[in-house]
């Protein structure tokens, strides 16, 4: 049996294409020249998961467009990163409920130092200090670490602090005089005076 030829015009780009009839009838819908032309036809809107539907943003309701491959395997959508990351922070699983969880590896003082209330904290010590090194007067953006005068090891191990819950209600954790701003060199020299004085 003879394997007749046809002729048709590529979607992508309009030139005439001679191929056999029973290749081009394995091609359903739309027929190319080639795979550059299908690959440049077959992106954006032209591509099957596309199929976009107009929603909101769930952080920030701002309009998006969403294509259906989306859709069908995620229950929430963003507008960018940023949204994602803010909605995961204040609505997202957290502790072992969160697809992070690794068995509660984290210390306790990462957890501390990772709180809003350390970053207000650490923001007030700053603003007080008028955000310059108090050892010697560095002001560049960057290079200030907020210090805790009394060791933050000491606060928990004398306060008995074996959970973050507590550490929130442990008063002389937030006290701004207990705090100092410092450039990193003079943050470093200071835990190595306080070392030499152990040892």
């Amino acid at each position: 049996m003879i394997n007749k030829k046809v002729t048709y015009d590529c979607d992508h780009c309009g030139i005439e294409v001679i191929k056999y009839k029973s290749t081009y009838e394995k091609s359903k819908g739309k027929h190319y020249c080639g795979k550059d032309c299908y690959w440049a036809y077959n992106r954006g809107k032209n591509h099957y998961k596309y199929a976009a539907s107009n929603i909101q943003c769930d952080y920030c309701e701002e309009p998006i467009e969403v294509n259906q491959w989306l859709m069908n395997n995620f229950e929430h959508h963003f507008c960018n990163r940023k949204c994602q990351s803010k909605y995961m922070r204040k609505f997202g699983p957290s502790g072992e409920n969160s697809c992070m969880w690794k068995g509660g590896r984290t210390p306790l003082y990462e957890c501390i130092r990772g709180s809003a209330q350390y970053l207000e904290w650490r923001k007030g010590v700053y603003q007080r200090d008028k955000y310059k090194c108090v050892k010697c007067g560095d002001t560049t953006s960057g290079n200030l670490n907020a210090h805790h005068i009394k060791e933050f090891i000491k606060i928990m191990l004398n306060n008995n602090i074996s959970t973050l819950e507590e550490a929130l209600e442990c008063i002389e954790f937030w006290d701004l005089d207990n705090g100092e701003t410092l450039c990193v060199s003079c943050h470093k020299k200071e835990h190595c005076i306080k070392l030499k004085i152990v040892a």
